[in-house]
């Protein structure tokens, strides 16, 4: 009789099992089981339960396994997982047995956690796009680049193998190719090659021609000759200098006069500039070794000098980041001394900046009101001014005078 096969129905899915398993747990549900139970059903010879199916697997393996532990799936309600479990009526056994499961399964309650997973065979996978009409997994061919080497690490293999969409390298080269066209076309037509070179703008546009073309010979053998050091360092410089592209909106300085007064406000504040770096740097060195001399007590913070200059920058920028900080009260000084430091030292060369950039907006301002100002005087003289010398009037005047007709 305790090896009888039961069926079970819940919620309309089919369930069986023996009634060895279940009898271990006499007090529960499932444990007394009997024919006179309402949830029998005579016709079919089953018992039906109006539940949560899903739910109910987590239920059942409790019974099955013998080690007491129940492994719940980590996106199940824990409302509904709760209602479910008071209805099979064995809360002080599943209480018992989360905590076990808990402390074998969930990794938060892990102390020595396996090392990570290769991530590389993942995140391809997850590169795989999906046919939005056909429903079908597309080829990995236009968005991975297989890399043969596997010594590399996974972040470095996705830096390799991920390459843009179709339509954005298409894009990409079309802009490309009319920023060159423009170049040579430009550099045809002038009549003065050494100054039209000279220029600031055409040297910035020569450059990133010599980088594209670098990018665009080094990125077809990235998949053979990754395994390489040299060839490495050479791709990952390759995409690092294509980010210059950005250096083209510096063309904008034609269009835009505020633009230009800003460049010639930043040239005049070299002075100001070197000084502000110098000082903020003098000041980074000292804040960064008070901090650590302040929290030598503390064994947990500021390990070295080194730490502390990236702290004491982070923190005169009023930043901070909040990934070392001082602990002891002598620390907690410190660290009000170099934030009100850093503010004092940052504000008067960027004050004295700002009031340039002031002076020569205001003067552009004025310039451009008072060459208004003549073209709208010029105009106006043109138009209320009448000429010395009307002919038509003298010659009236002549006529009523002598008698004389003018021939004009």
């Amino acid at each position: 009789m305790e090896d009888k096969l039961i069926t079970l129905d819940i919620g309309g899915t089919i369930f069986k099992t023996y009634r060895s398993k279940l009898i271990k747990y006499p007090n529960s549900k499932l444990g007394s089981l009997t024919t006179a139970s309402e949830h029998y059903l005579p016709s079919s010879k089953e018992y039906f339960f109006d539940r949560n199916p899903e739910l109910f697997n987590v239920v059942l393996d409790y019974y099955r396994y013998d080690r007491q532990q129940l492994h719940i799936p980590n996106y199940t309600c824990g409302a509904v997982l709760l209602q479910e479990f008071d209805f099979w009526v064995f809360m002080i056994m599943v209480v018992l047995s989360v905590l076990m499961s808990c402390m074998v399964t969930d990794t938060k309650f892990r102390v020595e956690r396996p090392p990570p997973p290769d991530h590389s065979t993942n995140n391809r996978n997850q590169l795989t796009r999906t046919n939005s009409t056909t429903g079908n997994n597309t080829s990995n061919a236009s968005v991975v680049r297989h890399v043969k080497d596997d010594g590399l690490t996974w972040k470095m293999k996705l830096f390799i193998e991920t390459k843009p969409l179709d339509y954005i390298s298409y894009f990409d080269y079309v802009t490309t190719g009319f920023f060159i066209l423009e170049l040579l076309l430009h550099f045809l037509v002038c009549p003065q090659k050494k100054r039209f070179l000279n220029d600031n703008n055409n040297k910035i546009d020569v450059l990133l021609f010599l980088i594209t073309l670098l990018f665009w010979c080094v990125t077809p053998l990235a998949a053979d000759y990754m395994k390489y050091t040299h060839y490495r360092s050479l791709y990952i410089i390759a995409n690092v200098t294509m980010m210059l592209k950005i250096l083209r909106m510096f063309r904008l300085t034609k269009l835009y006069t505020e633009l230009r007064i800003l460049l010639i406000t930043l040239q005049k504040s070299i002075k100001e500039l070197i000084l502000l770096s110098v000082t903020f740097a003098i000041f980074a060195v000292l804040f960064g070794n008070l901090i650590y001399y302040s929290e030598l007590s503390e064994s947990g913070t500021f390990p070295d000098s080194f730490i502390g200059i990236w702290w004491s920058i982070i923190t005169m920028t009023t930043v901070g980041y909040g990934d070392y900080v001082p602990k002891s009260s002598t620390g907690y000084f410190a660290g009000v001394i170099t934030a009100t430091s850093g503010v004092l030292i940052i504000t008067m060369p960027i004050a004295i900046i700002a009031g340039k950039f002031d002076g020569y907006y205001t003067a552009y301002n004025t310039n451009k009101t008072k060459t208004k100002m003549r073209k709208l005087q010029k105009q106006e003289h043109k138009n209320s001014v009448a000429p010395l010398y009307n002919t038509t009037i003298i010659n009236k005047h002549l006529v009523g005078k002598t008698g004389i007709i003018s021939k004009e």
